[in-house]
This record gives structure tokens, sequence and C-alpha cells, in this order.
């Protein structure tokens, strides 16, 4: 028997970890943004916030194209829930106490 050569990883499998950093990119951004919230002038916590808006509107894009199948349901949730988060923070920040 000839022993079968070790096939490279496949393309959806680095997008699948490519994927899972951008999650934990979001993750970073999202606690580096509620760190230093309190200490940026109006101007840069409104920019910050619409920046970070766009980041997690296209994370939210990305992973509803990438998680059509049954077993990936676990990407879904920490996106939703950072953008859940995002949206309480950024309503506390900009409405209930300016």
């Amino acid at each position: 028997m000839i022993p079968q050569a070790k096939t490279p990883p496949t393309a959806g499998k680095t997008l699948q970890k490519f994927l899972l950093y951008l999650i934990l990119i979001n993750f970073m951004l999202m606690g580096l943004y509620i760190l230093y919230m309190d200490g940026l002038g109006l101007a840069t916590n409104m920019l910050l916030s619409a920046l970070l808006i766009l980041y997690n509107l296209l994370l939210c894009r990305l992973v509803c194209l990438r998680a059509r199948r049954a077993g990936d349901g676990y990407i879904i949730y920490p996106v939703v829930g950072v953008s859940i988060a995002l949206c309480t923070l950024i309503l506390y920040r900009f409405i209930i106490s300016p």
C-alpha cells in the first residue's frame, strides 16, 4: 500500500478560522471601547460608535453568509450578543446619561 499524502487545509476551514478571529477581535474592540468610553470626547465617542456599528454590521452579514449549516449556530450567538451590548452602551452613553 502506498501511504496517502496529507492534504492541505481547505479554503473553508481557513475561512472559518478567519471568521473566528474576527469575532475575537470584535470582543477586544468592544472591551477597549467600554474601558475608554468615559475619557473620550463627544466627537471621538461618536466616531468610534459609528465605526463599531459598521464593523458589527459587516460581521453580522459575514456570519449570516457563513453559518448556513445547522451546526454553525455557535458562530451567530457571540456576534449577536456583542451587537446587543453595543446598542445598550450607545443608548446609555448618548440618550440616558448625556
